[in-house]
């Protein structure tokens, strides 16, 4: 069944926004025309490229979390829908085909930290009804405005009926630390039944929400379907909905959202561009990049550095510089998801003499989450580090982020004389791009204007 078709069963559209909003949009919604209950959805013809404000909000189901031994799965359910997967540079779109009847959506996390967790070898889906298997499938790792870093695909059903899915969780094969290096070792498998009718389908139709048409492609985007930071829940600085009122049923504020760590959270000697004194940005990416020296390295790739490396090489006189522990941490311009699956490099070089060019590692933290790492010797103030993006990330995407987070230039950097004098950069020197010069995060109304991300450098803008 297609789009139209699931559209068409599910009634007229209403405007009825998800994740917990409880005003509805003043927008009028696209009218049918008199042959169709509802049009396709509307498209932007020539997408900016960068991450831009897509037409609406999807509506979903979101289902009981499903919590294991040391990982939780949290299932949703929504219409089928077009999206965009990656092959190096080339982006290909994906239509929903014919038999296709629901896009299912999975977040995996950690139960103890609520890291959202990259499973780098992903699910593994298979779906049943009344004991024969209808499908199964490995969903794509995607990424979403309002869902953050997931796993998604559309699948096809057997017509109305209850459905039982059972989804498996990989080992996870990249670099682990502090904590993490003997965990997720084995997969896990879970299990959760949904029904599939005309209710369902007028549900999720319900919940779709329309941005104002003159804001279509703006630069910005959505705000998270969940009010955590996907780190500490509770604090202050959440996706600006505490207060709307009454929650949608289906409101899953509990659910951790992929988000990497303030720029403040990142340790270390922060590598700043060196024009705008901020976070350096590739293909609309923000690139935080910092050193980390001793003893605080030791915790992360698990060796002793030993004494004091000598300041100066008997033979040559040249000064000498000390091991560290490199952090590359790619993340959206608004709301710090982080971008996986990418093929990153470091050229280290010394006043044009190449010292080293190595390959950094996917790397899961306990406390940093997701980023990219390696281990360098004989890192001095004044180094250059070229950080090169190989392979952008490779994730599969939403509206929204199909076209950022492609064409990835290299990231020119030099180290600090901070991190000859042992300090980090003070503060204020390493906040990411103003929202307000770069767009917008947009919530769920316009009543909502007055309730920002505060604290967040990178969610400055009013939330709509």
């Amino acid at each position: 069944m297609n789009r139209r078709q699931l559209l068409s069963r599910a009634g007229t559209l209403g405007a009825v926004a998800f994740a917990g909003c409880s005003d509805p949009t003043e927008e009028e919604t696209p009218t049918p025309e008199e042959d169709d209950v509802i049009p396709e959805f509307p498209e932007i013809e020539e997408p900016p490229d960068r991450v831009y404000l897509p037409t609406h909000r999807e509506g979903m189901e979101a289902y009981e979390t499903l919590v294991g031994e040391e990982v939780a799965v949290t299932p949703m359910l929504t219409y089928p829908h077009p999206f965009w997967i990656v092959d190096g540079t080339n982006v290909e779109r994906v239509e929903p085909t014919e038999d296709d009847e629901v896009h299912l959506m999975a977040t995996v996390w950690d139960v103890e930290s609520g890291l959202v967790l990259p499973m780098d070898a992903g699910l593994h889906v298979e779906i049943e009804r009344e004991g024969d298997l209808i499908d199964e499938r490995v969903p794509w790792p995607m990424l979403s405005q309002e869902m953050g870093f997931h796993f998604g695909d559309n699948v096809p059903l057997d017509g109305d009926g209850r459905y039982e899915v059972r989804v498996t969780t990989s080992r996870i094969n990249i670099e682990k630390t502090r904590g993490f290096e003997e965990r997720f070792e084995e997969g896990e498998r879970f299990s959760f039944e949904f029904e599939f009718d005309d209710a369902f389908r007028q549900r999720v139709v319900d919940r779709i929400e329309w941005l104002d048409e003159d804001r279509w492609g703006e630069p910005g985007a959505l705000s998270p379907m969940t009010d955590n930071d996907g780190h500490d829940r509770g604090d202050d600085h959440g996706s600006g909905n505490d207060d709307q009122g009454d929650r949608d049923d289906n409101d899953r504020s509990d659910v951790p959202y992929a988000r990497a760590p303030r720029v403040e959270e990142v340790p270390g000697t922060h590598l700043l561009d060196p024009e705008t004194g901020e976070p350096s940005t590739s293909g609309d990416g923000v690139i935080v990049v910092s050193l980390v020296g001793r003893p605080d390295a030791e915790a992360f790739f698990g060796l002793d550095v030993g004494d004091d490396l000598p300041t100066t090489d008997e033979d040559e006189g040249e000064p000498l510089g000390e091991e560290a522990y490199l952090i590359v941490s790619p993340r959206s311009p608004y709301n710090r998801v982080p971008l996986t699956e990418m093929a990153l490099s470091v050229e280290h070089s010394r006043e044009g003499d190449d010292l080293a060019e190595e390959r950094l590692s996917q790397t899961i933290d306990s406390e940093l989450g997701f980023h990219y790492g390696l281990a360098l010797s004989d890192v001095a103030a004044g180094d250059d580090l070229s950080i090169e993006i190989d392979t952008p990330p490779q994730t599969a995407r939403h509206q929204g982020y199909e076209t950022a987070f492609v064409e990835m230039s290299p990231v020119d950097l030099v180290v600090p004389d901070e991190w000859g004098d042992g300090e980090e950069a003070e503060d204020g020197d390493d906040a990411e791009p103003d929202a307000d010069e770069e767009g917008e995060e947009v919530g769920e109304t316009e009543d909502d204007a007055d309730e920002t991300d505060d604290g967040d450098d990178e969610d400055e803008g009013s939330e709509e």
